[in-house]
């Protein structure tokens, strides 16, 4: 969540499109729809983004409660909404007609079934809530569908880029008192995580951030 919310920060649509708080910008939102996920959207629309950093957002109580208890925030294709949340939500995406490689679903679960018979009951509802114009797509490798990289790795990618964009290079970032620890060890390693920072904030609103990603299709 962390690593979303700073790269978000320095995505200029992502800021244009949810900066201005309650009074979003609905034609530029429409047009991310397909890229954020509805937990990724709820994150940007706090009115904290962009002006506070994630470490103050978190460190001043001031991020979304549903979304502060979130174990799972990237990482599911599944996600849930309290009610009030929930409508209002639904039908927002159906004046809009929007388009997208997901659907929204109202769900009722009745508790008296073990964990293991509401499984098998979703699971056969599957085929009918999957749309016809996307079919079930392969299974994901051992890799799965996320990033390559862990969210430190990309977090320390960003710090580069920042420190870079600051004047600092290698060699005087790791030797004056700008951090703790340099994550990198070497010129090479500095330099080609400031370009993958760069690369990944150049697309965050043309492709899934959370969903693994190869080199070449991205826009350099």
């Amino acid at each position: 969540m962390a690593a979303f919310w700073e790269y978000a920060r320095e995505s200029k649509p992502l800021r244009n499109a949810f900066e201005t708080g309650p009074k979003v910008k609905e034609k530029e939102i429409q047009s991310l729809l397909p890229v954020l996920s509805p937990d990724e959207m709820r994150l940007l629309a706090s009115p904290y983004f962009p002006a506070l950093s994630f470490e103050h957002t978190i460190g001043w109580n001031l991020l979304d409660k549903g979304l502060h208890t979130s174990t799972d925030f990237g990482t599911t294709a599944v996600g849930f909404l309290p009610i009030e949340q929930f409508v209002p939500f639904a039908l927002w995406l159906r004046r809009q007609k929007i388009v997208a490689n997901w659907t929204i679903h109202g769900a009722k679960i009745e508790w008296d079934y073990t964990d293991a018979e509401l499984s098998d009951m979703f699971r056969a509802q599957l085929k009918d809530l999957r749309p016809v114009e996307l079919p079930e797509p392969k299974r994901a490798g051992r890799a799965g569908r996320l990033t390559a990289i862990s969210p430190v790795d990309s977090l320390n990618q960003l710090a580069a880029l920042r420190l870079e964009r600051e004047g600092f290079t290698f060699f005087n970032a790791a030797t004056r008192e700008v951090v703790s620890r340099t994550p990198y060890t070497s010129v090479k390693g500095w330099k080609l995580g400031i370009r993958s920072a760069q690369v990944r904030i150049n697309n965050m609103a043309s492709v899934p951030f959370f969903k693994k990603r190869q080199e070449s299709t991205l826009r350099k």
